[in-house]
């Protein structure tokens, strides 16, 4: 199994297809998640009040300083 058909299975795949596929290319999967947060990091996040009332309401007074990646 090559990189794109891992990716695909993640997106598009049955959770059975996905666990099979976890279960016998660990390599792909680590390599995958690699690839989910490097997007995530480069992705310019949006935030609303809701989201901003959000953080102050957990204490994150250092809203700048915040890992979103934590959450997810």
């Amino acid at each position: 199994m090559e990189q794109w058909e891992f990716n695909r299975l993640v997106i598009h795949g049955t959770e059975k297809e996905l666990d099979k596929a976890m279960q016998e290319h660990p390599d792909l999967m680590d390599k995958c998640a690699e690839e989910i947060q490097a997007r995530l990091w480069e992705s310019p996040l949006m935030m609303d009040e809701m989201d901003y009332q959000r953080l102050v309401d957990r204490g994150l007074d250092e809203v700048e300083e915040y890992n979103y990646i934590d959450d997810l």
